[in-house]
């Protein structure tokens, strides 16, 4: 249990330290030449809400976890 809790605490750190990359990529790089993946088009959504409406760098962790999970179970449904 003690590894589960460091691994997740460990992936969290990780996440929340790509966020704020990312953020840093977005911010410096307003030319475009982006990525393009679902996790920065997440992030750059995220920064161009109202900041009533904007996401805590933890919550677009936890979102990303449960977008993972939907789409695993989605896959695992429709390919059984």
């Amino acid at each position: 249990m003690r590894e589960m809790r460091s691994a997740h605490s460990e992936l969290v750190n990780f996440m929340l330290s790509e966020i704020k990359r990312r953020k840093d990529e977005l911010r410096t790089d307003a030319a475009g030449g982006r990525r393009g993946d679902v996790f920065t088009l997440l992030i750059e959504a995220n920064e161009n809400q109202e900041t009533k409406l904007k996401l805590a760098d933890h919550e677009v962790v936890h979102d990303s976890f449960l977008e993972s999970f939907l789409m695993f179970a989605a896959q695992h449904v429709i390919f059984r």
